[in-house]
C-alpha cells in the first residue's frame, strides 16, 4: 500500500520525512496525462503549470518527458493537456479526438460570454461532459487500444474531467470508447464535491462545479468510485487553505470525516490541514521534496485517523501515489 511512506503512528508527530521503504516497488513505466483546471480566459500554460512537477517527477525517479516529438527509448511520455483554444506550450491536444458529429451536443451558451467551441476548440462554456469525451477517446486512440495503461494527474476542474471519462465509458454511455485503461488518478484540489460557492463562474463549467449543481449530484451517483478496465486506484487530495475547493469536498468526505466517502470513493484520500497554507494552485507549485505536512489520511476500508499524520507535500505524494501496487 503507497501509505507504507507515511510516519510509523508512533512517530506521528516527529515531522521527519517518510520515504518509502527499502523493500518499495520501483517507479512504473506507464505514461502519464496531467490534465489542469478551469480557467475563465481559456488560456492555460501548460509549462508553466506542470513544469515544476514534471521536473521533480524526473529528478525522483520517473523518467519522463514532456517532449514527445523526441521521445527516448525507456522514457515515460509526459502528456499536458490542451482543451481549451488558448492553451500554450501543452503537447497533447485533445479537441479532434473523438467523432463530433456523435460526441454529447454543444448546447447554446447559457451564460454571457464565448460560445461553446471557438476556433475549432473549447471555452469555459464547452460542458465538462464534452471534454470527457474528447479525454476518453484521446486516450483510448492512443494507449487502450493498444493495451497500455497509464496515470493520471489532474487539478481542479481536470479531475472531474478524467472521473466522467472514466465514469461514462465504464457504464458504456453512447459514442464512448470500448474501454480504458487507468491504473492510477491522482487528484489535487478537485470539486468532487462542488467549488465553495461560485467561485468558478461566470461560465458553463462553473455552473457545473457549484456545490449541489445537477451536474455534481449525478456524478456522485453516476461515478462515485470509477473504473477503469483492471481496476483504478483513486487518491483524492484536498486543504484546508484552499479558498476555492474546501478540503471534504476535494477529497470527497464530510466535514467531520464521518462518512469517510460522501462526494467520491477514492481508495485514499489526502487532507492537508491549514497549518501547511496550500492555496488551490499550490498543489503543482509546492516542490519541497524534503519537508513534511500535516494531513488526515484515510485509505481503502479504513476511516480517517484519530490525528493528523505527518506526509509529504502535494507533488511529493502524487509522485509515491503513482506507485500504489493497485486498489
Amino acid at each position: 500500500m503507497w501509505l507504507r511512506w507515511i510516519a510509523g503512528l508512533s512517530v506521528v508527530f516527529a515531522l521527519a520525512l517518510v520515504a518509502p521503504t527499502s523493500g518499495a516497488s520501483k517507479p512504473p513505466n506507464r505514461p502519464i496525462y496531467f490534465i489542469h483546471g478551469w480557467n475563465l480566459n481559456a488560456d492555460t500554460d501548460c509549462a508553466s503549470t506542470w513544469g515544476a512537477m514534471t521536473k521533480n517527477f524526473n529528478a525522483w525517479g520517473l523518467k519522463g518527458t514532456r517532449d514527445l516529438a523526441n521521445l527516448k527509448a525507456g522514457q515515460i511520455p509526459f502528456h499536458t493537456v490542451a482543451y481549451y483554444h488558448g492553451d500554450k506550450n501543452c503537447n497533447t491536444r485533445i479537441d479532434a479526438d473523438g467523432d463530433h458529429s456523435k460526441s454529447l451536443p454543444l448546447p447554446a451558451a447559457p451564460l454571457p460570454g464565448p460560445q461553446p467551441h471557438r476556433e475549432g476548440s473549447s471555452t469555459p462554456n464547452t460542458p465538462i461532459e464534452h471534454l470527457a469525451y474528447h479525454l476518453a477517446w484521446n486516450i483510448y486512440d492512443t494507449y487502450s487500444s493498444r493495451n497500455v495503461p497509464i496515470d493520471v494527474v489532474a487539478h481542479s476542474m481536470g479531475g472531474l474531467i478524467i472521473r466522467y471519462a472514466l465514469a461514462a465509458t465504464e457504464r458504456h454511455v453512447a459514442d464512448f470508447p470500448p474501454y480504458l485503461l487507468v491504473e492510477d488518478v491522482v487528484t489535487l484540489g478537485t470539486p468532487h464535491g462542488g467549488s465553495r460557492g461560485h467561485r468558478f463562474a461566470p461560465s458553463l463549467q462553473g455552473s457545473e462545479m457549484d456545490p449541489g449543481s445537477s451536474f455534481i449530484k449525478s456524478l456522485v451517483k453516476f461515478g462515485f468510485n470509477p473504473q477503469g478496465r483492471g481496476g483504478t486506484d483513486w487518491t483524492t487530495a484536498g486543504s484546508d487553505d484552499d479558498t476555492a475547493v474546501a478540503a471534504d469536498r476535494a477529497v470527497g468526505t464530510d466535514r467531520d470525516r464521518d462518512p469517510r466517502d460522501k462526494y467520491i470513493g477514492s481508495q485514499h484520500k489526502v487532507w492537508y490541514t491549514a497549518v501547511n497554507h496550500l492555496e488551490h494552485s499550490d498543489y503543482y507549485k509546492v516542490a519541497t521534496k524534503n519537508a513534511t505536512a500535516i494531513a488526515w489520511v484515510a485509505t481503502k476500508g479504513k476511516p480517517f485517523g484519530s490525528h493528523p499524520l505527518a506526509i509529504v507535500y502535494p507533488m511529493r505524494m502524487a509522485y509515491f501515489a503513482l506507485q500504489s501496487p493497485g486498489n
